[in-house]
């Protein structure tokens, strides 16, 4: 039976150079998603896992493009008076140019957030019902939940048993508070402010891959700079 790495493989555009161009290859990798779950019905949890990879990849990737019209948009409005601006006043059409943006992108990002908090919360109770396996019922993952804590009580765990890095543990923390955020106060979602550079979301690519990588034994981003 075909899954989706087969599919993939056999139906991307092979003139394509993802080390060369890693974004065109991904934009084409996403094309490819959206056929494959309507062609086959039998779709296991790992590949949702990076059907939902690529679709947050897909997110960040639009947010930014979101973010950088609405601000250029807004900068082009003030094209006919920068002339006659001191730098001042320029700094203040720039902030707001940022902070406008910013709004504009807020409910993507709070997407953004919401699906990665799951799929990590889910790929970390993965991860550990493999290392507890000999210790559970059958049928236990439910009870694993309560025996091993929350959601940090299951980050803590796998860090300390080497399964995640030091930088996968901090972004992780990262990701949990962001989206606690997001979804339990209002402010942030408009000015995005517990969110010092945007282009930190980006960071969120390289926990999921080191999850997915650990759980699945391959990157679902086989070709994104990691340095």
């Amino acid at each position: 039976m075909t899954d989706i790495y087969e599919f993939i493989e056999a139906n991307i555009d092979t003139s394509i150079d993802p080390h060369e161009d890693p974004l065109k290859f991904y934009e084409e990798l996403e094309d490819l998603i959206p056929a494959y779950v309507l062609h086959y019905d039998d779709i296991g949890e790992y590949e949702y896992q990076y059907i939902t990879l690529m679709r947050i990849r897909s997110h960040i990737h639009s947010s930014q493009q979101m973010f950088q019209k609405q601000a250029s948009q807004v900068l082009g409005s003030f094209d006919d008076q920068l002339e006659d601006m001191s730098k001042e006043e320029i700094e203040e059409v720039e902030q707001f140019a940022e902070d406008t943006a910013r709004y504009t992108i807020g409910n993507t990002v709070l997407v953004i957030y919401s699906m990665a908090y799951e799929l990590v919360d889910d790929l970390m109770t993965d991860l550990i019902s493999e290392i507890y396996n000999d210790e559970l019922d059958t049928g236990g993952l439910d009870e694993l939940r309560e025996q091993l804590g929350s959601f940090d009580g299951r980050r803590q765990i796998l860090y300390r048993a080497g399964v995640i890095d030091k930088k996968s543990n901090k972004q992780i923390q990262d990701i949990r508070f962001i989206r606690d955020e997001l979804v339990h106060n209002v402010e942030p979602r408009f000015d995005l402010g517990i969110i010092d550079d945007l282009h930190e979301i980006e960071d969120i690519i390289y926990a999921l891959n080191s999850l997915y990588e650990a759980e699945h034994g391959n990157k679902a981003f086989q070709f994104v700079d990691e340095s």
